[in-house]
């Protein structure tokens, strides 16, 4: 009898965590994705592509840009944060949680006024190891400031229309920078 209550213990259990996890949509790390880009190379490459083509691209410009007393204290966050590995260069330009340089960044399209939030899947472990890498989108509005995130049950046209734009400005000048396809997943 202890065994039988024993295994139905441990199977409540895994039913719980299982629903646990899937709560809070654990397969993007944390966060939901509207949509994601996956790419056939490591994530220091992807990242290299996504800061280029913003660097390059005039339309495109990361926000928000913080005073000089915000990006000093958070000079200071970024260098405790990263004392184990000196190697990491957290861009300390940009001080928001959704625009680290490091895990978010938040861009807004100039000419068309919407704004998106992406994040590199995974964990810095992750990203050291493995051989693929994808980015996706965490938040993304237009110029009416409709959107949102993935659990804000988004009309699918508007999903489309906001995907469109996020591929044309950026995901597909990463694809032409790398010389890679990405995989979208929706």
């Amino acid at each position: 009898m202890c065994k039988q209550h024993d295994s139905k213990k441990t199977n409540y259990l895994l039913l719980f965590l299982f629903f646990a996890l899937n709560g809070c949509n654990m397969i993007s790390a944390g966060h939901g994705s509207l949509t994601s880009y996956d790419f056939e190379t490591n994530k220091a490459n992807l990242e290299a592509a996504v800061m280029k083509v913003i660097a390059e691209n005039k339309n495109i410009y990361r926000e928000p840009e913080p005073n000089q007393e915000a990006k000093d204290i958070y000079k200071e966050i970024a260098k405790e944060r990263n004392k184990d590995d000196e190697s990491i260069n957290t861009d300390t330009t940009y001080v928001d949680y959704y625009n680290d340089g490091k895990d978010y960044l938040t861009i807004k399209i100039k000419d068309k006024n919407y704004r998106f939030t992406f994040r590199y899947y995974g964990d810095e472990e992750t990203w050291k190891t493995s051989p693929t890498s994808s980015l996706f989108i965490v938040y993304a509005y237009n110029e009416l400031g409709q959107g949102g995130g993935y659990n804000d049950n988004q009309d699918p046209k508007l999903l489309k229309q906001l995907t469109a734009v996020f591929e044309s400005e950026l995901a597909n000048k990463v694809e032409k920078e790398l010389g890679l396809k990405y995989t979208a997943k929706k």
